[in-house]
C-alpha cells in the first residue's frame, strides 16, 4: 500500500515540474520538455488583469483605459480688426411671482450694472466670480444672445464669435433629425453665405455635397467623435458627444474669438489637454468663464471678477 501511494505521489510531482503550474520550468528559466517539444498553448486565452485581451477576445476585469489620439486645432484668423465693445451695460431679469416658502421677493433681479469693457482679437481675459454673479449673462450679452436691459453693446458687422456654453439646445438644432454632419454642413454655408445664425436648413445630398461630407466627418473624428456619432440625430448625442461637434463647428465659423463657458465639462483628460494646446496657438481673443488652472497662462493679463 505505502509503495503504491508513494509511486502515485512521485508521478504527481512528476506531472507537476513538466506542466508547471504558474513557476516550474518558467520561473528557473529553463524550457520544459513539453515546450522543447514545440507545444503550443491553448487557443483560449483569458484576458489578464493588466486589461490584455486574451484570443478569445475576453477582456480581462481591470481593463487600462482606452487611449486614442484627438487634435484640437482651430482655423488661423482672416482678419484682426474687428472687435466689441460694451458701454455702462446693465442687465435686469424681470419680476417673479414670490410663492410661500421659496425665499423670493417678487422683485427684479438686476444681475449686471454699469459694465464697460472692450474685446478684441488679442484679448485674454477670464471672467470668474461665484455663482449668480451675472458671468453667463455678461457673455450672453457679449455674444447677442440677451439684449442688455441698459447700456450699449457694439460690434463690428464682419465679427465672428465662437460661443461654447451648456445649454446645448440653443446651439444645435436638437428639435430637428439633423445629424452632427448636417450641423457643419450648414455652419459652412452659413459662412460663405453670411447668414444670420440660426438658419439651418437641410440640404439635398449632391455629388459635390458628398466630398464635404468626406471632409466633415474627417474633421468630427479629428475632434474625437467616433464615426458612428456621425450621421445620427444630435439629439440621441451625449453631453460629451455634443460638446466635439460644437468644437469642431469652430473650425468652419473662423471665428475672431472664442467666448468657452466652461468647455472642459464633458470632455475627457485627452480632450481637455487637447483644447489647451489649441488655445494656446490660437491666434484670435478668447474669453474663457471659471476656467480650469490649466487653461490659464501667463497672456490672460485681464480679469473680470465678479
Amino acid at each position: 500500500m505505502h509503495n503504491k501511494m508513494d509511486k502515485a505521489f512521485s508521478d504527481q510531482q512528476k506531472l507537476l515540474k513538466r506542466g508547471g503550474n504558474g513557476g516550474g520550468a518558467a520561473n528557473t528559466g529553463k524550457k520544459s520538455k513539453a515546450s522543447g517539444r514545440g507545444h503550443k498553448p491553448s487557443g483560449r486565452r483569458s484576458g489578464g488583469a493588466d486589461g490584455t485581451t486574451g484570443a478569445d477576445g475576453s477582456e480581462g476585469r481591470l481593463n487600462k483605459r482606452r487611449q486614442y489620439a484627438v487634435s484640437f486645432k482651430f482655423s488661423d484668423v482672416p482678419d484682426k480688426r474687428p472687435c466689441l465693445s460694451l458701454e455702462n451695460v446693465s442687465f435686469t431679469y424681470p419680476a417673479t411671482s414670490s410663492q410661500e416658502g421659496d425665499g423670493s421677493n417678487g422683485e427684479p433681479n438686476c444681475i449686471l450694472t454699469n459694465v464697460t469693457l472692450a474685446v478684441n482679437c488679442s484679448t485674454r481675459a477670464c471672467v470668474v466670480g461665484p455663482n449668480g454673479s451675472g458671468k453667463s449673462t455678461l457673455l450672453h450679452c457679449m455674444t447677442g444672445r440677451l439684449q442688455p436691459s441698459g447700456g450699449e453693446v457694439k460690434r463690428d458687422s464682419s465679427l465672428r464669435i465662437g460661443h461654447f456654453h451648456q445649454h446645448f439646445d440653443t446651439i444645435l438644432p436638437l428639435h430637428t433629425r439633423a445629424s452632427a454632419v448636417d450641423y457643419l454642413r450648414s455652419v459652412e454655408q452659413e459662412r460663405h453665405a453670411e447668414k444670420a445664425p440660426g438658419s439651418f436648413q437641410l440640404q439635398e445630398e449632391t455629388e459635390a455635397t458628398g466630398k464635404r461630407v468626406q471632409k466633415h466627418r474627417q474633421l468630427l473624428g479629428r475632434f474625437g467623435l467616433e464615426s458612428s456619432a456621425h450621421t445620427i440625430p444630435l439629439a440621441e448625442l451625449s453631453g460629451g458627444q455634443k460638446a466635439r461637434v460644437v468644437l469642431a463647428s469652430f473650425v468652419l465659423l473662423r471665428p475672431h474669438v472664442l467666448v468657452l463657458d466652461e468647455p472642459t465639462n464633458h470632455l475627457d483628460l485627452e480632450s481637455i489637454n487637447a483644447l489647451i494646446v489649441a488655445v494656446e496657438e490660437f491666434e484670435g481673443g478668447v474669453v474663457p468663464r471659471n476656467p480650469p488652472l490649466s487653461l490659464l497662462n501667463p497672456h490672460y493679463e485681464c480679469i473680470f471678477d465678479f
